[in-house]
């Protein structure tokens, strides 16, 4: 794993705790993000790239479910 990909984990791990805790605060079991805008096309745009954000997937199709635990 080059360190690129461990900073971007690391930064991906932060950004999932901080996720679940504001789930917790808000009373949220579950979390779905997929990848997407809201025109639903081919390309998001950076302004769009949620999955990206949180996680650092670079892909073209692929969502993450987030759960409380």
């Amino acid at each position: 794993m080059s360190l690129q990909n461990s900073n971007v984990t690391v930064e991906a791990g932060k950004k999932l705790v901080a996720l679940r805790a504001e789930m917790q605060k808000h009373g949220i079991h579950a979390f779905i993000q997929k990848i997407g805008d809201e025109y639903q096309g081919e390309y998001v745009p950076a302004y769009a790239a949620r999955l990206e954000w949180l996680t650092g997937f670079h892909g073209s199709a692929g969502a993450i479910v987030v759960t409380a635990e």
